[in-house]
């Protein structure tokens, strides 16, 4: 690629050595992402007159840019802290995660109040104010990350 392409960042390669290592950011693929992310903001923004009468759709696009938001203070955090730090956290979340999915199928046993359908659907929880999260969508991220860190074990205990 082109040098004019790249910025050079130094991150630590691990917390616990203190060799430093060069991140190279392709700024071509940070211009596909950001306007990739105005096009859909600004397909979401012209769908609003479509929505129903009862669905906000200028909500709507806050939460969505709220997500882009949360999306890119991720890979900041991945860029200067290092992906070292994403692999040692994820157990955390994957415990976590496997919690809330007991809880989903304690519902089928006791109705939590925190749990209401959704198109037939118990697999969700509802948090007023805020919204809803369902578990399993952030399970799959999860169990992707920890394969490759399970893969990336493998391959330096070689």
């Amino acid at each position: 690629m082109h040098p004019l392409h790249h910025r050079s960042f130094t991150v630590s390669n691990s917390p616990l050595t203190h060799e430093k290592k060069k991140f190279y950011l392709d700024r071509t693929l940070v211009v596909i992402l950001l306007l990739m992310t105005i096009a859909s903001m600004l397909a979401i923004f012209g769908s609003l007159p479509l929505l129903p009468q009862w669905k906000n759709g200028v909500e709507l696009l806050v939460k969505q840019g709220l997500w882009y938001l949360i999306g890119y203070a991720f890979l900041i955090f991945l860029i200067f802290f290092g992906i070292d730090r994403l692999f040692t956290g994820i157990r955390v979340f994957y415990w976590i995660l496997l919690g809330l999915l007991i809880l989903l199928l304690l519902d089928k046993i006791i109705n939590l109040p925190f749990i209401s359908p959704v198109n037939g659907t118990r697999a969700w929880f509802n948090f007023p104010g805020i919204g809803s999260v369902q578990p399993s969508e952030f399970m799959k991220i999860v169990l992707v990350i920890m394969t490759a860190n399970v893969v990336h074990e493998h391959n330096q205990s070689k």
